[in-house]
């Protein structure tokens, strides 16, 4: 594994003393040119809590790219690193520019919590801009705070950062786990993927609770596939107890997925088509297990009815969202 320094010039710390840190983990197999994976981190986790996944990965023959998200990991955490997802998605199209030695072309994106879904958003889900608006209009500890730190930070230059698309063609497939944010999205952006997904989830997922999140995204994406596991949130980090083994069960999976949709054709474009889509109608029988909560809708897992989307406290159930 080598530890490259990367900053981008193009957006600031968020306490502005300097360029964005853009620091990223890579694994390389020994074949030349490898196809890539790049892999994005739960908010409060770090990059290297997915070396289980990138181990595996390498072990098939991929090389793996996993940035560290500023402002959203264990030791630098702040409220623009978990109110601005969309800066990840930005990170992983940032890490693709600066890696030359590997296929662009076999490129596949796999995130936890909060990096699933900045790894759609490089698919081409956005955030529904009417849902965002209402989330910073409305009094919280969160808008509270990101005032307090930048009082000019709420602007209409960052709604417009928030419900843009940061798609980006070189990434040919993602897989979810856990996935967050699923009834903040707009979900015109997901009918219109047309390329391989596929979703895992913890059926006891108490902080993004599947029937806001992982079906939502499951329901939308016309052919993603996905099933529950028996498990809560925080199993797909490396860094709890894994008594029943669900990350070994989630990477045989991840590669088993990624050998499937990669390499793809010279000319960069898939080949796969939704398995779900026939005569142009979405057949709504995917796969699924597990149970399914549908109710107040909250940001990852949220607070209580009545509770704002963003009032709850950031420090809540710190570590891997």
């Amino acid at each position: 594994m080598e530890v490259l320094e990367l900053v981008d010039p193009a957006r600031r710390r968020w306490d502005g003393t300097g360029p964005r840190p853009v620091r990223t983990y890579v694994w390389r197999p020994p074949a030349e040119r490898p196809p890539l994976a790049l892999l994005s981190h739960g908010h409060g986790g770090h990059a290297r809590e997915l070396g289980w996944l990138a181990e595996a990965l390498v072990a098939t023959g991929f090389a793996v790219a996993a940035p560290e998200h500023h402002g959203c990991t264990a030791n630098d955490e702040v409220p623009e690193g978990f109110a601005f997802g969309w800066e990840r998605a930005r990170d992983l199209s940032f890490v693709l520019d600066h890696l030359d030695d590997v296929s662009m072309q076999e490129t596949v994106a796999v995130g936890n919590s909060g990096g699933a879904y900045a790894v759609a958003a490089l698919l081409g889900a956005r955030l529904d801009r009417d849902v965002y608006q209402g989330l910073m209009a409305a009094e919280s500890e969160l808008r509270t705070e990101l005032l307090r730190r930048n009082p000019d930070l709420l602007s209409d230059d960052l709604l417009a950062a928030a419900t843009a698309s940061y798609a980006d063609d070189r990434v040919t497939a993602a897989f979810l786990m856990a996935p967050v944010l699923g009834t903040m999205l707009d979900r015109r952006s997901l009918s219109a993927i047309d390329k391989p997904v596929r979703i895992r989830w913890g059926e006891a997922d108490d902080i993004a609770p599947p029937g806001e999140n992982a079906l939502v995204y499951l329901d939308a994406i016309p052919g993603a596939t996905g099933e529950s596991l028996p498990c809560g949130h925080l199993e797909f980090s490396g860094d709890i107890d894994d008594p029943r083994d669900i990350r070994g069960q989630v990477a045989a999976e991840v590669v088993a997925f990624v050998r499937g949709v990669a390499p793809y054709p010279a000319s960069g474009r898939s080949t796969w088509r939704p398995p779900h889509v026939k005569g142009g109608e979405v057949n709504r029988s995917k796969q699924r297990s597990g149970c399914c909560r549908v109710g107040e809708q909250f940001v990852e897992g949220g607070g209580g009815p009545g509770e704002p989307i963003v009032g709850r406290k950031i420090e809540a159930r710190r570590g891997r969202r």
